[in-house]
């Protein structure tokens, strides 16, 4: 997350609001270059671990877990961005023409649509 207090820059006493909005600016713009890497390493990681369990229907705790198995995450802050970041990874690649599918109940979880089986032609 962005520490506005961080950004924030002070003249003769005063925020100097052209001097911090460019500091927020530059955080923003750092923010999302962080994230869009996070996403590349669980894209990443989600495609290995289904490669590792072609066809499974994993549940997204045990998703999570796995992925951050592959990621090694360094701390704690790190773990806690990588487990959202899987949530976000996951929602936006399900439903339809996603790569991924999800399903509830008995059998469900998350599988990789490639890894379904071909349905026989009758």
């Amino acid at each position: 997350m962005i520490d506005l207090n961080k950004n924030v820059v002070y003249t003769a006493g005063a925020i100097n609001l052209e001097d911090t909005l460019k500091n927020c600016a530059a955080s923003i713009v750092a923010y999302n270059e962080s994230k869009s890497n996070d996403l590349d390493a669980v894209a990443g990681a989600v495609s290995q671990v289904f490669d590792t369990y072609k066809g499974a229907h994993i549940a997204t705790p045990a998703l999570t877990t796995l992925v951050l198995g592959i990621l090694k995450p360094t701390s704690l802050e790190a773990m806690a961005t990588l487990q959202v970041r899987v949530r976000e990874y996951v929602v936006a690649n399900s439903g339809e023409g996603g790569t991924l599918k999800t399903a509830k109940g008995k059998g469900g979880g998350i599988s990789r649509r490639c890894d379904a089986p071909v349905a026989e032609a009758k």
